[in-house]
């Protein structure tokens, strides 16, 4: 079966000046996957490697570029599964580790359980080989001086197919949520649908072009 790949870069309320970062990027994070997968290499490798990129670029929320939490610092989780076992590996609360996916794929693959949290999983993480890093290392400077917005600002908030159409109509309906979503049909066909006012994806076409929008 030929590989198919989509990305997700959020879906929220992206500002004009964004909206050419959050396309370059995904378009980076394809290519990084695509590499992989049009090899015949390993979908869990092409995944991480997709998701690193995504995670190293401060536009997105995640890794590098992370909303902050309450007390200024980033706090990010990961998850990945192999849809062959259906097993997964998730890791939450990590304060110390740039690119989370790493330590959710090594989780996945090398621990009896299937998620570690904060300490534990960052101490499982050097038991696997994955660096750690100073908090202050994955707080961007963007990111820092919307946290000082939001602390000074009393009422401030951080901000396809039919089966996904209508997941996120769910999604709203019964849980009154925003939010967005990506997948592939059984024949590797992309699709994609948010109730936000944007949202960052890409995919690779028939052609094996990509396609990046938000």
């Amino acid at each position: 079966m030929k590989p198919a790949l989509i990305v997700h870069g959020g879906a929220w309320d992206i500002p004009d000046e964004a909206v050419d970062g959050c396309k370059s990027g995904c378009q980076r994070a394809l290519a990084a996957a695509w590499c992989i997968l049009s090899k015949g290499g390993n979908a869990l490798e092409a995944i991480e490697s997709a998701v690193m990129v995504l995670e190293d670029d401060p536009v997105f929320d995640a890794g590098y570029g992370s909303h902050l939490n309450r007390d200024g610092r980033v706090e990010c989780d990961a998850m990945v599964m192999d849809g062959a076992t259906l097993r997964a590996g998730a890791a939450c609360t990590l304060q110390r580790v740039k690119n989370p996916i790493r330590l959710a794929r090594a989780i996945l693959e090398n621990c009896p359980h299937m998620m570690l949290v904060a300490e534990g999983a960052e101490r499982f993480a050097t038991e696997q080989g994955i660096a750690l890093c100073k908090p202050k290392e994955l707080v961007s400077e963007v990111e820092q001086e919307a946290w000082l917005k939001c602390r000074e600002d009393p009422c401030g908030v951080f901000s396809g197919q039919l089966a996904a159409r209508e997941a996120v109509h769910l999604l709203a309906k019964r849980a009154h949520g925003t939010g967005g979503l990506i997948l592939l049909d059984c024949y590797g066909n992309p699709g994609f649908a948010f109730n936000t006012p944007r949202m960052a994806y890409g995919y690779v076409a028939l052609d094996g072009s990509f396609v990046a929008a938000v």
